[in-house]
């Protein structure tokens, strides 16, 4: 057996083989571990989508700011003092220097620690040091802080780094109404993101942590201790797969959102409907509405790299650093104005599974891991399969429907290399 070349890459047509008829499905697992199919996603990926970026409760006042690493590059996320959110690659027009190396804070100016240049919480050059010792030619007007596309759905703020991609709102059309039944549900308080966020590094390919994210089938494999030993003994629930995945439900399953997007909708683990909620929600809502936002939860894939969870109430993102690292962030969520002992089970709740030392995580990186590892071992030729479920009229929550649904969006964006375009 030969083992994995990267010296060369294969045809783009070899990387997905699809046979719908028969219902197969298959991946090359060279696609995992390619350093030169990372760069074409850097290129025509990471470039061009829309990444999720901050959430509006981080920054709610003039002159707070968040820094992140966003699509392989440092970002500054400030509200001016004009009101305005804006996005700055965070690096001085002098000689690059970060204008902002804390993660978090307040400010009015941002100072470049390496040559004192200062700019306004607009992104304005207003500072620089012995500046008689430049000609007339310079003008401080024109070496701004290098601004960032940043559009926003529902307090969600989005960057993009291509200045040809749709507005935002075209391109998470297809994904509107499963992210409105998720955050409907807080319309009148609004939503908070929580302190305490976790970022952590797994030696895997940021695709597999992708499809994971949205992979139903392996909760009870994976998650044993969760589900068996912690939720019965400690929780008092104990929870079966047909519990979870009941794929009798109207609204259970997953489904093709468009552009590489979807959604995984499961009934609520506990059947209890508060019967006032039910009523005032369905003044609200209609009673078909407010019986799905109250009988289902929903996990939404924003391609090509977040997901937004609605059993722990979070937003989870990862960026590849190479073929073989990703960086991944989670956030929890909550409804402002919370009850604080609502709130400490919450955050509880989100810790135990999705914190780096949780039930969840840990088993996921340990095994995506193992994957990685080999991925670098098989044979050029060698492939994975993703098919199940692939003949259901219906896909249910433990099928594979989302996993193809990314890798074939992934498959488009990088046989072209125009500005990215809706998916027909």
């Amino acid at each position: 057996m030969t083992l994995t070349n990267f010296a060369t890459t294969p045809p783009a047509d070899e990387w997905l083989t699809e046979d719908k008829q028969a219902g197969v499905f298959s991946i090359l697992a060279k696609i995992y571990a390619d350093p030169n199919i990372y760069q074409r996603e850097r290129a025509q990926i990471f470039d061009k989508c829309w990444l999720y970026a901050a959430h509006e409760s981080e920054i709610p006042s003039p002159g707070n700011f968040v820094t992140r690493h966003i699509g392989g590059r440092e970002q500054l996320i400030v509200r001016g003092k004009d009101g305005r959110v804006r996005a700055f690659l965070n690096a001085c027009r002098h000689k690059g220097a970060p204008v902002c190396r804390e993660r978090s804070g307040s400010a009015s100016m941002f100072r470049c620690a390496y040559h004192s240049w200062n700019y306004n919480n607009q992104g304005k050059l207003v500072g620089v040091p012995a500046k008689d010792a430049y000609g007339p030619g310079f003008d401080k007007s024109e070496v701004s802080l290098f601004e960032v596309r940043l559009e926003n759905y529902r307090g969600l703020f989005f960057a993009c780094y291509d200045k040809a991609a749709v507005s935002l709102n075209d391109y998470i059309a297809g994904a509107v109404e499963s992210l409105d039944l998720i955050l409907d549900k807080h319309e009148e308080s609004g939503v908070t993101v929580l302190s305490g966020g976790y970022q952590y590094n797994m030696s895997a390919n940021w695709k597999v942590l992708m499809e994971n994210s949205m992979d139903a089938y392996h909760l009870f494999s994976s998650h044993i201790r969760f589900f068996n030993d912690y939720m019965p003994n400690v929780m008092g629930v104990k929870i079966s797969r047909d519990d979870l995945l009941d794929p009798t439900g109207e609204h259970s399953g997953v489904r093709d959102l468009g552009g590489g997007h979807s959604v995984s909708e499961t009934k609520q683990m506990t059947r209890n409907v508060d019967a006032h909620k039910l009523n005032v929600w369905e003044k609200r809502f209609g009673a078909e509405r407010a019986k799905r936002m109250l009988g289902y939860n929903r996990v939404v894939l924003l391609y090509p790299n977040t997901m937004i969870a609605e059993q722990f109430f979070m937003i989870r993102t990862c960026f590849p650093l190479s073929a073989d690292v990703t960086q991944t962030t989670a956030w929890a969520l909550a409804p402002i104005g919370e009850d604080s002992k609502v709130r400490e089970i919450r955050m509880q709740n989100f810790s135990t599974f999705q914190g780096p030392a949780g039930f969840g995580t840990p088993d996921d990186i340990e095994i995506l891991e193992q994957c990685q590892r080999n991925f670098h071992a098989m044979a050029d030729d060698s492939y994975l399969d993703s098919s199940r479920g692939m003949l259901r009229a219906v896909a249910q929550a433990d099928d594979e429907l989302a996993n193809r649904v990314l890798l074939r969006q992934w498959h488009r964006q990088l046989t072209v290399s125009a500005s990215l375009q809706l998916a027909e």
